[in-house]
């Protein structure tokens, strides 16, 4: 499934595993932190990933839709997820 995904859109669903809940993800700082390329990027990445529900959003927040697939993204690229 991950081989099928632009890496733009992994690079986004990582970064949203390791955070766990991320918030505010199309800000200066998360972009910043995880590496990312920029605010639209991130954004239309999240699209795409809502739509293919990998992601689901919780208010503010965003996660992994399936805490099961945070943790092997966790444990096979080391993001740090916990459920």
């Amino acid at each position: 499934m991950l081989s099928m995904l632009p890496e733009r859109q992994k690079e986004v669903l990582f970064a949203i595993a390791k955070e766990g809940k991320a918030a505010e993800i199309t800000s200066g700082d998360f972009i910043k932190k995880h590496a990312l390329n920029s605010a639209s990027s991130v954004q239309s990445a999240v699209k795409q990933l809502l739509e293919k529900e990998l992601i689901t959003k919780e208010g503010s927040l965003y996660l992994v839709y399936d805490r099961f697939f945070g943790l092997w993204i966790s444990q096979a690229y080391g993001t740090g997820y916990r459920l």
